[in-house]
């Protein structure tokens, strides 16, 4: 029992390492990624703290926001 609880608990933790191995890229300059995802109505706010924020306005108007 103990022995399947540690395949178990071992199969968890790879998975998860995995997980997050496999969604951060950390080769990929800001450049590059605001030329793959920054088009059409894409624009920037720049922040005091020199941070800056990708956002996107569309939509119908004279619908709620979300």
């Amino acid at each position: 029992m103990k022995s399947a609880f540690k395949y178990l608990v071992a199969g968890i933790f790879i998975s998860i390492g995995l997980f997050i191995y496999t969604g951060v890229f950390f080769d990929i300059s800001r450049e590059e990624l605001e030329i793959k995802y920054a088009s059409g109505n894409s624009k920037f706010i720049n922040l005091k703290d020199g941070s800056r924020i990708h956002y996107r306005d569309e939509g119908d108007i004279t619908k709620p926001a979300i």
